[in-house]
């Protein structure tokens, strides 16, 4: 997946949860401000995900 993707996918959801609406303005946050924000070495934080 690419950054750009990813982000797109984050704008898009929609929740009821007050809670998760944090969790995602975070990962918007963070996911925009780190191009690297998949890689391993970007500590203590990076995006991973499996199917």
């Amino acid at each position: 997946m690419h950054r750009q993707d990813l982000l797109n996918y984050l704008h898009s959801h929609r929740t009821r949860f007050m809670d998760e609406v944090a969790y995602v303005c975070c990962a918007i946050e963070y996911t925009g401000n780190n191009p690297d924000c998949f890689e391993r070495e970007h500590t203590p934080v990076h995006i991973t995900g499996s199917a």
